[in-house]
């Protein structure tokens, strides 16, 4: 036997053993399949048993992925194992709580399992599974080609001698010209549906800034193609073209930081005013599902922002593995979303002790989910960036403190805590960052900077707390005002030593893998910071095709599609589910479709919105873009810290982010064994919901079914749901303020 032959002979069998692995995972995710449609009532034997067939699945997944040759096909795998451990962990708890035969919420947990086992099913027997489609839908992506692709523009090859007919380097630099503007729409479709979650003033900067790129990308579009090129003019027109894609680019980055901001540093607001309402003392008969309207849109505004941070870190992310756990914390959030409204609207219409409990357990969740989205975006965050940013905000909410004194105006407790609220944000992040980078890293003066700024929050927080009541003297406001004035001030002198350990890293990192790397990569760092930037400068010479930049509707097809993207966006679960008759009242309306209307309706006519979304945008939508981005071009950006860790990420993926670490023999011989919750997490959650659903528990129920509710509605009984995990992270770095730390609760 020749050696090809003993090749052929060994892929043959190795072809073999891979579908014999296929089939064995496939089999045991149909039988599965079935037994999750028929829904029936479940002994605790069949639960465990149940729960021990999902688990073979998962370790059959595991040992599939392992050899997957497609990154994106492991990826999608994994992501939908991840998700069956988290509905297996949520089934087992609620299988464990139950007080009857029926499990409450079986239908949705097993309508979600299934959907994670649909999903891997059609992935493996899916024949030409999209490669890149996934990872290249977003804005970081495409901000990255359409960079690369003028670059490629401005090569001199292109340029055609005076008198030239070379017809192949016309049609060439014809093509690049089509396939830059397709990109660049894809751009400002992003633009526009992250601008729509943003106040009106950043939706008017990125608007604005889209127009200058138009108008730029015309100026040099006409030089680009002219047969008799004007060097001096192609470059000034390309610096400003240039300059104008780095601004838009940065107002995204800081819009996206400054959202990260305002979601993390109260990310349970939303969800306290809506589990409040359900408190109040109205009769049943008198309840309405509109009274929760504005409440549910405020908490579905919030849940949109948290998705559309969490996307963009995802794609930021040069780390598969971490991306890869923020779209799973990602994917648990868009499930509960779906859930958790339906039940705290039941709740409020019908209440019930097993709808409590349900409320409960689900607002739970939902925490837990929220602060592990939070943690894992802080890990690819860049200290320096979202320092300045928050600094920005202090600074400025700190002047109209201090304006609010001078006028004699009394400082109140509600704007002090919005300043230790976005101050903890950034502690929280930095101690992230700190122990992912390593505290020898890290020079002693840092360090104690960072401990001076956690005692500043604390005492800042104390003395808020201490100081201003209804009765507060002058001088004790005074004395709060300094505190916040040493905290900001603290705060100051920690950005720019954060930004030389970024610098500093970044430099060791590129070092290393010019030494390392078998290709040459070429690091890029962003021209620009959030104070740092270019001022915008427009090129018109001719006042007969004069743009006008006030002018925005050439901009409507994008903002629909913004709009259109945004309703239509899923991790995992949204689509599936809304295929599921039975989860048709679930679903509700799509996320998107009222939220930044406002500020669409602010700037545009209806008519207008409605009348220029035609096939306009469709037709180029349809073109496929040829090129690919050059990944030997490594760019840093403005949002994260880790966009160098881009080599050798996939290899990451395979052997450190997928764990399965549930102890098998434990669930079948009790089904708590399951569901051991990580410290961490006992810690997050904080006790506002309990309280809000132990006040309804307690509450006696009348002849006629109402809730009669001793004290409902009474905010200031009730502690705070806000900040469950930013004083505790705090504590875990400095011993000296822990002690004080463990009084601190925000009202």
């Amino acid at each position: 036997m020749d050696v090809g032959e003993l090749k052929n002979n060994f892929r043959d069998q190795l072809k073999l053993i891979e579908e014999n692995e296929h089939r064995e995972l496939l089999s045991k995710a149909k039988k599965l399949l079935v037994i999750f449609g028929e829904k029936n009532l479940m002994t605790d034997l069949e639960v465990r048993k149940l729960a021990g067939d999902v688990i073979e699945v998962i370790q059959a997944v595991k040992s599939y992925v392992k050899d997957l040759s497609s990154c994106v096909m492991r990826e999608k795998i994994i992501l939908c194992a991840m998700q069956l451990i988290f509905r297996l962990k949520l089934f087992v708890n609620l299988a464990e709580q139950r007080e009857g035969a029926e499990i409450w919420g079986k239908d949705y947990l097993f309508n979600c399992l299934s959907v994670c086992l649909k999903v891997i099913v059609e992935t493996i027997e899916e024949e030409n599974f999209p490669e890149d489609e996934e990872r290249e839908n977003h804005f970081i992506y495409k901000m990255d080609l359409a960079l690369d692709l003028i670059n490629k523009m401005a090569d001199e090859k292109l340029e055609m001698a005076a008198g030239d007919l070379n017809l192949k380097i016309r049609r060439e630099k014809i093509e690049l010209v089509e396939e830059l503007w397709v990109v660049l729409e894809d751009i400002f479709s992003h633009t526009m549906a992250i601008a729509q979650i943003c106040t009106p003033e950043q939706f008017n900067l990125m608007t604005g800034i889209s127009k200058t790129v138009i108008c730029e990308f015309e100026n040099w579009k006409k030089q680009f193609l002219a047969e008799k090129r004007d060097k001096a003019l192609f470059s000034l027109f390309g610096n400003a073209f240039m300059d104008a894609i780095y601004r838009l680019e940065r107002a995204v980055n800081v819009a996206m930081l400054q959202l990260m901001m305002e979601v993390f540093s109260e990310p349970f607001a939303t969800l306290k005013k809506l589990v409040k309402i359900c408190g109040n003392s109205l009769e049943k008969e008198r309840r309405r599902k509109e009274d929760l309207e504005k409440a549910v849109e405020e908490f579905d505004l919030i849940a949109d922002k948290a998705l559309q941070i969490g996307l963009y870190a995802a794609a930021s992310c040069g780390n598969s593995a971490r991306a890869l756990k923020i779209r799973n914390h990602m994917a648990s959030l868009e499930s509960l979303d779906l859930e958790l409204v339906a039940s705290i609207t039941s709740f409020y219409l019908e209440p019930s002790t097993d709808l409590r409990l349900a409320v409960k357990l689900l607002t739970t969740h939902w925490q837990n989910e929220m602060n592990n989205l939070h943690k894992s975006i802080n890990l690819i965050l860049d200290p320096s960036a979202y320092c300045q940013v928050i600094l920005d905000d202090l600074q400025e909410r700190f002047q109209s403190v201090s304006d609010a004194f001078e006028s004699h105006q009394a400082v109140t407790q509600s704007q002090i805590k919005i300043i230790v609220y976005r101050a903890c944000a950034l502690a929280s992040q930095i101690t992230t960052a700190v122990d992912d980078i390593g505290p020898d890293s890290i020079d002693k003066q840092t360090i104690m900077t960072i401990r001076e700024l956690k005692a500043a929050i604390y005492e800042t927080d104390a003395a808020a707390k201490t100081l201003l009541t209804p009765t507060s003297t002058l001088p004790q406001q005074l004395r709060v005002i300094k505190r916040c004035e040493l905290l900001i001030s603290v705060i100051k002198r920690l950005q720019p030593a954060l930004e030389a350990i970024n610098s500093k890293i970044t430099s060791s990192f590129i070092s290393r893998a010019d030494i390392s790397a078998e290709e040459s990569f070429n690091f890029i760092k962003t021209p620009y910071s959030v104070k740092s930037y270019k001022s915008t400068v427009t090129i018109q010479f001719d006042d007969d095709d004069k743009i006008d930049l006030s002018d925005l509707s050439c901009l409507i097809p994008y903002i629909e599609r913004g709009k259109t993207m945004r309703s239509e966006f899923s991790v995992l679960y949204k689509d599936n589910l809304a295929e599921d008759e039975d989860k048709e009242n679930l679903s509700g309306k799509k996320r998107g479709n009222n939220s930044g209307g406002k500020i669409l309706e602010e700037i545009f006519d209806k008519n207008q919105l409605d009348g220029n979304f035609d096939g306009n945008s469709k037709e180029d939508n349809n073109k496929k873009v040829k090129s690919k981005r050059n990944l030997n071009n490594v760019r840093q950006h403005l949002f994260n810290r880790d966009d160098y860790s881009i080599i050798g990420s996939d290899e990451d993926l395979k052997y450190e982010d997928f764990d399965v670490s549930l102890d098998l023999t434990g669930i079948l011989e009790n089904i708590s064994g399951l569901v051991e919750e990580d410290e961490e997490e006992k810690d997050d959650v904080s006790s506002v919901i309990d309280k809000e659903m132990d006040c309804c528990r307690n509450s006696s129920i009348d002849s006629e079914g109402n809730f009669v509710i001793d004290g409902a509605g009474d905010a200031e009984s009730i502690s705070s749901i806000d900040t469950p995990e930013r004083i505790s992270d705090i504590k875990k770095i400095d011993k000296k303020i822990e002690s004080l730390q463990r009084r601190v609760h925000f009202s």
